[in-house]
């Protein structure tokens, strides 16, 4: 019996192994070693009103950025892109919070998300409160 688990734990370990080892491999430094992180790419949204002011943006593939998000309002927005951020490499994932589908911006609050976007695309985005009164904006990535 004891023989038949030896060989069940040894290959858990280098399936875990295996796992952390790719987990790591996916951060942005991994995949873009000499990103310019200081000088990335800012692109500023402003959340008020029940829009996104601009509201379309627009990315370039492999191009570091920093999405600056700034709530004018006096109620909670957020930036809901659950498509575009599977199609980005984030350097600060903990910006998206507990659900990674949205960014929860509080009034009179700004956020800050650095990411690399890896897939081009057209992605839509609302702020999943107040998309019923039109806070809506498209995202694409060249």
């Amino acid at each position: 019996m004891r023989t038949a688990v030896r060989p069940r734990l040894e290959l858990a370990a280098v399936v875990l192994a295996a796992g952390l080892c790719c987990a790591d491999a996916q951060t942005p430094e991994r995949i873009a070693p000499d990103a310019d992180w200081a000088n990335a790419i800012t692109v500023a949204v402003t959340m008020v009103n029940y829009e996104f002011v601009p509201d379309r943006l627009s990315f370039r593939r492999g191009v570091p950025c920093r999405l600056h998000l700034e709530n004018h309002g006096s109620e909670i927005h957020d930036f809901s892109a659950p498509e575009f951020f599977k199609a980005v490499e984030l350097r600060n994932p903990e910006v998206l919070g507990p659900y990674a589908t949205r960014i929860v911006v509080r009034p009179h609050e700004t956020k800050d998300m650095y990411f690399i976007a890896t897939r081009p695309g057209s992605y839509e985005l609302t702020c999943a409160d107040h998309d019923w009164a039109g806070m809506t904006a498209r995202i694409t990535v060249e």
